[in-house]
Order: structure tokens, then sequence, then C-alpha cells
């Protein structure tokens, strides 16, 4: 109707559909309704008439730059360069075949072993799996395998258990739809609050030299996972309120690999049995999420049910795509609480390091074994990156953008807001904390042998006597420090200019930022005394 009223007011004549354009056409689910379809008709018709040649519409005809270039970041469907994957991961039913049948049971032993065996990390292997072995992993596993860990996390898997046991015993009861309009407004901003009391309560109480106090804080995330699942479908905890989810998200914007859908694709199903599939004795997307409609990767958790198990007709892919296209791409949706959590995970490196820093600066010990002042100097520590940030914001303003954006009312370029700037200092953040986490991975790891031993009541001497280990050399710590700190910041360079579309001279007061950032990183992971206090 809408290609036959142009054509006729134009005088041309109808042309042909091709085949792909009318799958694309009926697929597209026009946000701007018949004016958004009408303006698609007449640029296509506009295309074929000025190229002349055949009198018929092409698929590339029909789409604007955005939309093009929403589908040029999905580069490279694995399951079709790898056509055996799909089918492996469903053979060995990931992530269920994980969880159920070696999570479920490993995850209560390990908890055990925290309250039983010995207290400090020199002499309990499962404490210090936790702190020196997880965060650097789970730090390194983010730019390539995203939010992946929240698919095999154990305590999501008690959640749905509990859950799941719930409806067993009774079979009527009805589980809460998610109250959207107060859990995407607030609960955000309760994990947030979460995570700072947490670094609090691990700074303060000494967390990674207490195996019994860890195993708390692992439990009570197990409990808000289990509380959540009682009251609501699916995985509220996992989507809003995880602290550990917040983090994953946020740092799964830089990774490469996505869980996605070619946009449009999936609109003329109709059945959304991606997210919903009851009806074949399945349960849809934990989280809710619909493949073709996700702006970035900080929900979905890789699971990959929608891939394997959900879709019949096997549209989702799983890409590769540039590295942190989520948020150089231009259609980032920044949120301000995510800036307020990287922030703070920028303040966790200087956290951690407050004896390298207090020695460096010449400042006394003694402030730590206060309460107080321990409490004063962890909350300077967490802050410190906000302030320093928003400060040079505020005092330089950011770099302007460019004129394809919207103008100010004397028609110059609009400064960039700091939320959407702040993103730039994303891979700072990940590769401060990847360092100060990988240099205690690289110094405990090496005697994991006679750690294991001694968590079973073998005596430190004859552990380190008759068991293999090893002890590397401070300067291949120390360099390989520095190069994780050499990549974040120019990564982050990199980053704030594909947000700005600006020179670096432009960006300057960023740039020096960043560079500044990161001098202080170095200074305080390779500071003067131990890791740990």
């Amino acid at each position: 109707m809408v290609l036959g009223r142009v054509c006729d007011e134009s005088g041309k004549p109808v042309p042909k559909v091709s085949e792909s354009a009318y799958r694309f056409l009926t697929a597209y689910d026009f946000p701007g309704n018949l004016e958004e379809l009408e303006m698609l008709v007449t640029e296509a018709l506009t295309k074929i008439w000025r190229r002349g040649g055949p009198n018929e519409i092409n698929e590339n005809d029909l789409f604007d730059k955005a939309f093009d270039i929403q589908r040029a970041n999905l580069r490279n469907n694995l399951f079709e360069t790898v056509p055996w994957l799909r089918q492996f991961l469903r053979d060995i039913d990931w992530p269920k075949g994980l969880n159920q049948g070696f999570t479920r049971y490993a995850f209560p032993i390990y908890v055990a072993g925290l309250f039983l065996g010995p207290q400090d990390r020199d002499h309990n292997v499962l404490l210090q799996f936790f702190w020196s072995w997880w965060w650097p992993a789970i730090m390194l596993i983010y730019p390539v395998l995203a939010r992946i860990w929240c698919s095999v996390c154990p305590f999501m898997i008690y959640g749905e258990w509990a859950q799941e046991t719930l409806l067993k015993v009774f079979p009527t009861f009805k589980l809460k739809k998610w109250p959207k309009a107060v859990t995407d407004k607030w609960g955000p901003w309760v994990m947030y609050g979460l995570f700072v009391t947490i670094l609090y309560w691990e700074e303060l109480w000494d967390l990674p030299q207490n195996a019994s106090l860890s195993a708390w804080l692992l439990l009570l995330i197990t409990g808000g996972a289990i509380l959540t699942s009682l009251q609501y479908e699916k995985r509220l905890w996992c989507h809003t309120l995880c602290p550990i989810g917040g983090m994953n998200g946020m740092y799964a914007k830089l990774s490469v690999l996505s869980v996605r859908t070619e946009p449009g694709l999936c609109q003329s199903c109709g059945q959304y049995l991606c997210i919903n599939n009851e009806k074949n004795n399945k349960p849809g997307c934990p989280l809710n999420l619909i493949p073709s409609q996700l702006p970035d990767n900080s929900q979905c958790v890789n699971c990959l049910q929608c891939a394997t198990d959900n879709c019949p007709y096997d549209n989702v892919g799983l890409y590769i795509r540039p590295l942190a296209v989520d948020i150089s791409s231009g259609s980032h949706e920044a949120r301000d609480w995510e800036v307020c959590l990287m922030l703070l995970l920028m303040g966790n490196v200087f956290m951690r390091r407050l004896p390298q820093i207090l020695t460096t600066l010449h400042l006394p010990l003694s402030w730590l074994d206060s309460f107080p002042t321990h409490a004063a100097a962890t909350t300077v520590a967490l802050f410190l990156p906000a302030v320093i940030t928003y400060g040079v914001h505020r005092v330089f303003q950011a770099p302007k953008i460019g004129s394809s954006v919207r103008l100010t009312n004397e028609l110059k370029p609009a400064p960039v807001d700091f939320v959407n700037l702040a993103y730039g200092y994303l891979p700072l953040a990940w590769a401060a904390n990847t360092a100060s986490w990988g240099e205690f991975f690289l110094r405990e790891a090496p005697n994991v042998i006679p750690v294991t031993a001694m968590s079973v009541g073998i005596s430190a001497e004859t552990a380190y006597s008759w068991l293999p280990h090893l002890t590397l050399s401070n300067d291949l710590v120390a360099f390989l420090q520095l190069v994780t700190l050499f990549i974040g910041a120019a990564s982050s360079i990199w980053l704030t200019n594909a947000i700005t579309h600006r020179s670096l001279k432009e960006m300057l007061p960023q740039v020096a930022t960043i560079l500044g950032l990161d001098f202080l990183f170095a200074v305080s992971v390779l500071g003067p005394g131990p890791p740990w206090h």
C-alpha cells in the first residue's frame, strides 16, 4: 500500500521487492510505525531510481545507517565458523550439566572448607583460591567471554534450585513478575550500595586473611539469590541486584564475544521462544532478554540457552566483534550508576594497597590499626578516582564532539556529558584491577601444592621442604603489571577518542587524567611493602 502510493505520487512504476528485502521488511519492528516505514520505502525508491538498472528493491536499499552499523558489528558468527560448536554445547548441556553435576555439590564442600580449615591464606588453599585465583581469572575472562561467569555462578544455582523446589512442593504458587518500574530505577543503586558495603567489610575486617568471614560473604550473596528467587520469577537477583553481576555486566561491555541475532531477523517469529518456551517445557532466557533487542553485553550471562535450547530456528549466533564496540559504536546506553561502580572499582585498587601507599607517602602504618583512621583512609582510597575524574571534567569540561550530533543554541558542538565520557576510563579500570589481583596470583599460585598440604595439617616446614614450589622474580611480576597498565592506558585513550571523535590535543585534559591515574596505579601496585596487611 505504501509502496504503491509513493510510486503513484511520483509517476513511477511499482518496483519488485526481492525476497531478502521482503523478509527484512516484514521482520523489522518499525519503532516509528508508518512514518518510518514510509520514509524507508521512499529512500529505497530514490536509491533505485537514481542508480537505474533493474527496477527492484534489495535488502541494502531499505535500512538506514544506524541499522547498517548494528548489523556490521556482528562480524563473525562462531556457530557458522565452527559448525559443530552449537551441537557440542547441546551435548554437554551447557551450562546445566556443569552446574547440576558439579557446582551444586562442590560449593557446599568449598564453603565448609573455609569454615573448618586454617583461617589465613598462607595455610588454606581454598581461601587462596578465592582471593588469589578467582579474582585475576575473572578479570582476564571479561574482554573475551563477557559475563559468562554468571552462567556458572554457584549463588544463582541455589536460587534456581530453591525456586524449582518451591514450585514442586506448591504447584499452584505463582511467582511474582518483576516490578520493573522499581527495579530498573532503584535496583542498580541498591546493588551499588551492596558493593560499597562489601568493600568496606573486606578492608576493615581483613576478609582476604579470614576464611570464615569470606565464607559468610559467599553465603550472604547466595542468600540474596535464594530470597529473590522465592518471590520473583527467573533471575531477578542476577539481572538487577547482585553486586558481582553488576561488576560483570560493566566489564562485559569490553568483550569481543556477544550473543545476538541479526537486527530484524527475529521480529517475524512473533513467538519469542527465546524468552518463554514453556509450551516445549523449556524455561527460556533466565533474565527475560530478547537477543535481537540487546543494547549491549551488560545483561546477557552467556548461558546460551536461547542459542542451543530455545530457538527452534537456530537464529541466535555467538559473534566475535571488535573490542568495546558496545561503547565505541555510537549507540551506547550510558548509565550513571555503572560509571559510579567503575570509579569505585578503580578506588578498590588504592584500597587494596593502603600499606604501600602509606609507606610511599611516609605516613604511619599505625593508621590502619585504628578503626576510625582506617575507615577514613578506606573512604579516601575508594572515592579518590571519582573526585579526580569528575573534578577534571568540571574544570576543563569535556572535549567537543562532532557536528553530526546535537548542537547548542549557539550552533556549536555540544560537550560530552560526564557519564558518557567516563566510559573511556573503563579499560584503565580493568587494567588496574588486573595488575593488582594478578600480582597475588603470580606470587601465590606457584606455591599451591605446599599450601594445599598445609590445608590438611602438614607443617609448613615439611610442605616446603618436600613438595615442589616456585618463586617468581619481583622484576618479572613488576614487568607484567606495567605492561598491563600500559595496555589499559592506551586502550582508554583510544576509547575516549572513539567516544568524542576528537584529536588527542582536544582531549588533552582527559588524556592527562588517564596517564595520571595510570601513574598512581603503578606507584600503588609497585610501591614498597607487602601486598596484604
